[in-house]
């Protein structure tokens, strides 16, 4: 004990162990969705679902562990969501790239992370995007990721009609019904500020088909609950950079950095600021902090997972009385215990045919189960837009064409474009006072600009 105090200075932060090893279990309990949100986002990009998950525990704690041992702060860090819907339904479904290129690109981004860390360049990129054009990013993403939730839970589907126009689901099927029930209870442990609220909701929705027999528990049938982790083969480093030259590749590349600078910079300062960590609001281990989330996407690209970040539910911890390393280092331990869990994982993020109108084929396959929890995350990415200026028009228009262009092309790849574009013009009509004009808003408009005009008519 006496060995933690010194290593990671427990006194010095008004901290114990037994506090540290709560805060890292309650760290962990908010944010162990992605176990079983992870291999059910990757599987609509054609990925073997037990090695995702795999992946996802080991690239999870390696990332974690590295937090906690070099950077000694009380952050965790595990494949983010957005990116990981950025990889499967833009790059992956959208730009047709299969998904050993997008993992390339997911490598390359991680590399380019892990240099700029140790660079005065990393302070140039996050000073040179407007903050409003940060946070509709994120809420942008938020909204899609929302839209394809409430999709999966078969709250909404597209008609067969010409138009193909969105519309209300079959609410009154009972899968149906118990994922409503199960994003109500959600919602409402979130509002309580329920500790691990969206774990506890995934759970209860998977009692709730249990009770009702839409799934069996893996424990009959010859099934286990607990097993050896499945293997990491399919996915181990299955890189494809045959396009690597390509103008489309470059891009995806560029948008992952920037989505993981961003995540992992808005997260350090929120988390820091929550801990008391910052001095004279700056981080003073910002670099090993980076650099360990940057180590952490490279490991996760070679394991098999999309981009690997921090996580904002870290302040969870942090409330719990986190406030040095230790906390990570438990939360990672508990992401290695998670692999041998593959069953129950499996198990949940199945999906069920649904038929409608009395169908003989199934017109649609979802998932009540994990949608609730995926509308409960897009809800709060999307809080992020009250801290947009709305008021300028010059970063709120390129803002609102983000928001909605996201969702509405099923891309966010094209919704960002779309926005730098935007973004670039109006700076160019109208460059902001008093200061250097944005070269790098012009370079991303233009990178985008030419990628629409190479796009194949449809």
């Amino acid at each position: 004990m006496e060995a933690l105090n010194r290593f990671f200075k427990l006194k010095e932060n008004g901290t114990d162990v037994r506090t540290e090893v709560i805060a890292g279990i309650t760290t962990f309990m908010t944010m162990a969705y992605i176990i079983f949100v992870q291999p059910f986002i990757l599987k609509n990009a054609g990925m073997d679902e037990g090695a995702v998950m795999v992946a996802t525990c080991v690239s999870s704690a390696i990332a974690t562990i590295l937090m906690g041992l070099w950077a000694r702060y009380p952050i965790a860090l595990a494949p983010g969501m957005g990116e990981n819907f950025f990889f499967a339904f833009t790059v992956v479904l959208g730009m047709r790239m299969n998904w050993e290129q997008a993992l390339a690109a997911v490598l390359i981004s991680g590399i380019l992370f892990l240099i700029i860390s140790f660079l005065r360049v990393r302070h140039m990129l996050i000073e040179a995007i407007p903050d409003s054009i940060k946070y509709a990013i994120g809420a942008g993403i938020g909204i899609f990721i929302a839209f394809i939730g409430m999709k999966d839970m078969g709250l909404i589907i597209r008609n067969d009609a010409p138009d193909a126009i969105i519309m209300l689901g079959p609410i009154k099927q009972l899968p149906v019904v118990l994922g409503i029930i199960g994003l109500i209870l959600t919602i409402a442990l979130m509002v309580r500020r329920m500790k691990g609220a969206i774990l506890i909701g995934i759970i209860f929705t998977y009692i709730l088909f249990l009770l009702f027999g839409w799934v069996n528990f893996p424990t009959g049938g010859g099934q286990t609950l607990v097993s050896a982790p499945p293997s990491l083969a399919p996915v181990f480093f299955k890189f494809d950079f045959t396009n690597f030259f390509t103008l489309n590749f470059l891009v995806v590349v560029i948008i992952f950095l920037f989505m993981d600078l961003f995540d992992t910079t808005g997260t350090l300062i929120a988390v820091g600021a929550r801990a008391g960590l910052l001095k004279d609001g700056k981080l003073e281990r910002a670099t090993p902090a980076f650099a360990s989330d940057a180590i952490g996407t490279v490991a996760g690209a070679c394991l098999g997972t999309s981009t690997v970040t921090s996580y904002i539910e870290s302040a969870a911890g942090v409330e719990s009385g986190g406030r040095t390393g230790l906390t990570s280092i438990v939360t990672a331990i508990f992401f290695l215990l998670a692999m041998f869990f593959a069953p129950i994982v499996k198990t949940i993020g199945g999906g069920f045919p649904l038929c409608i109108g009395g169908s003989a084929e199934p017109i649609c396959n979802i998932n009540p189960i994990l949608g609730p929890a995926l509308v409960a995350v897009g809800a709060m990415m999307a809080s992020a837009l009250r801290k947009v200026d709305w008021d300028d028009y010059t970063v709120s228009i390129p803002a609102f064409l983000i928001l909605i262009t996201i969702p509405l092309t099923f891309s966010i790849t094209d919704g960002l474009g779309i926005g730098f574009v935007a973004l670039a013009i109006l700076k160019l009509v109208k460059p902001d006072k008093d200061k250097p004009r944005p070269w790098l808003i012009y370079i991303l408009g233009l990178l985008f600009i030419l990628r629409f005009a190479l796009l194949p008519l449809t």
